[in-house]
């Protein structure tokens, strides 16, 4: 959440307590009030994104400098030199997330117990109206395939490698879709492209997309399709069931029941 440029997160439901406040604020866990203060807010215009400087090893970067590596953007998260972001790591890959949580609508009612949730291809420019279906059909829950890496060498979400994630077109099918009472889960993965864990080597990284990719698409559902070679890529395997753990953990801490599933 943002006040006045500063970033807040919610540690557990909570409604009419200001974060602004120091009442409120929670900064290290040792306490019962909700909202844990995240510093000044961090937001770039696309151009912005784009031009950022190319990472360069002789550079003594401050901190909160944004620049570019393999084309994504990091930020520097202490004063940083001869240190590139796909080592470990004073750099935190950026993901602009702005306005995606209005954009897809936010799920009207839990998932039930037995559900049917057919593969969409959502990267098409023939995509059906999920809405419709739900209302015509009684088929309201669908999975949304597939997000995977820019490419092989890129720890970036995408859908399809076509795609970027914050301001996707189709996005309105999922509110649409939710305004009638039905759902999406978002599978990560495919037999074609590379999944992310694949391209993302440090779990921290993958993990902070992981949550990300829940967070700002409103999900309670995420799937992992694993396919084609990558069902004995024994790296890519071991980072995504760290990044998987750990972001359980974090959902955990934070009161969220957050479901995985393997396809």
């Amino acid at each position: 959440m943002l006040v006045d440029g500063q970033a807040y997160e919610a540690l557990f439901w909570t409604q009419s307590d200001n974060p602004a406040l120091v009442a409120n604020q929670n900064a290290t866990g040792s306490n019962s009030r909700p909202w844990k203060p995240l510093g000044k807010a961090q937001s770039y215009s696309n151009e912005e994104l784009n031009n950022a400087p190319q990472f360069n090893p002789e550079t003594l970067y401050a901190s909160d400098t944004l620049i570019r590596f393999n084309g994504a953007n990091y930020i520097s998260q202490s004063k940083v030199q001869k240190v590139s972001p796909s080592d470990s790591n004073p750099w935190r890959v950026f993901v602009d997330w702005t306005g995606t949580k209005e954009r897809v609508g936010t799920p009207k009612k839990a998932w039930p117990k037995h559900v049917y949730a057919p593969y969409v291809d959502f990267t098409l420019n023939t995509i059906p109206d999920l809405a419709a279906l739900a209302k015509n059909h009684n088929v309201n829950h669908f999975t949304l395939a597939f997000v995977v890496s820019k490419d092989a060498n890129t720890c970036l979400p995408t859908w399809g490698t076509a795609y970027g994630m914050q301001n996707y077109a189709q996005y309105s099918k999922i509110k649409a879709l939710r305004e009638a009472g039905g759902d999406v889960m978002l599978s990560i993965g495919g037999a074609n492209n590379a999944p992310l864990a694949a391209s993302c080597k440090n779990v921290d990284d993958l993990m902070q997309h992981y949550y990300d990719i829940v967070d700002n698409l409103n999900l309670r559902v995420l799937d992992f399709d694993i396919e084609g070679t990558w069902v004995v890529d024994q790296a890519s395997i071991e980072r995504r069931n760290l990044a998987v753990k750990k972001v359980q953990d974090k959902w955990k801490s934070e009161g969220k029941d957050i479901a995985i599933w393997y396809t």
